[in-house]
């Protein structure tokens, strides 16, 4: 599986769905080595965790026009730009 650490959300689920396509042939090829029970089991999880990668996939999809919303743009700017400096103030002889 490729290295998926800067690559945003979107890419990440496609990612995952590949390697679970690859996954999911793998043990299509290898299903007679289980018994019924645990080949069921595995089909069970294999599914629910396709669902779950695309349940995530559509919410990361949602979520990108708002993170082009101007304010936001702003916003993240703000977070971005470096803290200015904090000069001790002098100190008054009396």
């Amino acid at each position: 599986m490729k290295d998926t650490a800067k690559l945003a959300l979107p890419q990440v689920c496609e990612s995952m769905q590949v390697y679970m396509q690859a996954q999911a042939a793998t043990f299509t090829d290898h299903m007679h080595l289980f018994t019924p029970e645990r080949a069921e089991e595995i089909a069970r999880l294999g599914s629910a965790m396709w669902a779950v990668v695309l349940a995530v996939k559509a919410e990361s999809e949602a979520l990108q026009v708002p993170l082009n919303d101007p304010a936001f743009v702003a916003f993240k700017a703000l977070l971005l730009e470096k803290p200015k400096r904090q000069r001790k103030s002098k100190k008054v002889a009396a």
